[in-house]
């Protein structure tokens, strides 16, 4: 038996990360999310959770309603459970940390980002397809695309109930109500009753063209279910998250002579005050040489300029170039992490 160690998100839910999850809220900033009551970006928690969304997205039919509980996403996202309040019982995860999961879906449903626009990317073609050509084909489209999102992340968000009862949508008025928070959007639940067994889910489709292969796409990055494990022992260190993906995004293995200032604007991460950002992003890179993630790394003064220079090497079980490394073999009678628990 096998189970993923890997799985691919869209380069473009990465690519716009830094400007939508707890990015810093000026005026000047390309994004910007509407919601009653909401006064600042989406939560970090809530781009955690959108990449577990995407752990569960199947490979064969990257557009299929994702089908999960908030049980299944908590074990995805490494959360550890409490002991059992009575022997015989198993342990479970606490109330609000099922809590934690439903605000999170609540918002990536029901939060309106009004402008997003990144670009030009290239757009994709397949190998062994050679460049199009205005003069060949007047109707062809460019070879550049721009990315404009203006929507919600999630697509739709419905609880799913036992085969004998009437699903909450079907159901009288009197009989559900309106579990979202935030006073904008429609999650229908049953007040009485059997509670849901799943949760079903879709995600905006430009949000996994790379998945599909639209033509306008700029790919996909493997990503280990490992940077969970990170998360947790981290949970709110931001520069070590947004420094952990940028470099599982970089196709090679080494990179040298990075200008420093650069990516930290990339990273969203706080310019105005350049010697703690420079001395956080030091930390960072500590944490993650002493978790694995990359074998070294250098920063430096560059002695001709003022700039600062950085260097790093990812190590070989974080470089994600061999497809080979997504399957592992499950001792006998471990359970897939792949396969859904049923439980809500």
């Amino acid at each position: 038996m096998t189970k993923r160690m890997t799985f691919p998100v869209d380069n473009a839910a990465l690519q716009i990360a830094p400007d939508l999850f707890a990015a810093s809220r000026r005026k000047s900033s390309a994004i910007q999310p509407y919601l009653p009551g909401l006064d600042k970006p989406l939560p970090p928690f809530a781009e955690w959770l959108l990449y577990g969304l995407y752990s569960l997205i199947d490979p064969d039919n990257p557009a299929a309603v994702i089908q999960t509980t908030p049980t299944e996403l908590l074990r995805i996202m490494e959360f550890s459970q409490e002991a059992a309040a009575e022997p015989g019982h198993y342990p479970t995860y606490s109330s609000d940390q099922y809590e934690l999961i439903n605000e999170g879906l609540d918002l990536l449903f029901t939060t309106e980002i009004q402008e997003i626009t990144k670009g030009p990317w290239k757009r994709y073609r397949p190998k062994g397809q050679k460049r199009r050509s205005k003069k060949d084909n007047k109707d062809s489209k460019p070879d550049t695309f721009i990315f404009f999102f203006r929507g919600h992340v999630l697509s739709s968000y419905e609880f799913v109930y036992p085969d004998n009862v009437t699903p909450a949508k079907n159901s009288p008025e009197e009989e559900v109500e309106n579990i979202s928070r935030s006073g904008s959007g429609s999650i229908m639940k049953r007040k009485i009753g059997p509670r849901p067994i799943w949760i079903r889910l879709t995600l905006d489709e430009r949000l996994i063209r790379g998945l599909t292969g639209h033509p306008d796409n700029i790919g996909t990055t493997l990503i280990p279910f490992d940077v969970y494990k990170i998360r947790k022992a981290y949970p709110k260190n931001r520069p070590l998250h947004r420094l952990l993906f940028y470099i599982l995004r970089t196709t090679e293995q080494s990179l040298s002579n990075q200008d420093l200032d650069k990516l930290v604007k990339t990273l969203a991460l706080d310019t105005r005050r350049s010697s703690k950002t420079r001395s956080d992003i030091e930390k960072a890179f500590d944490i993650l040489k002493k978790t694995g993630v990359v074998e070294s790394y250098k920063i430096e003064d560059e002695s001709t300029s003022a700039r600062v220079k950085l260097s790093f090497t990812k190590s070989k079980d974080w470089y994600m170039k061999d497809w080979s490394k997504n399957m592992i073999e499950l001792p006998a009678g471990e359970e897939s992490r792949d396969a859904p628990e049923g439980e809500s």
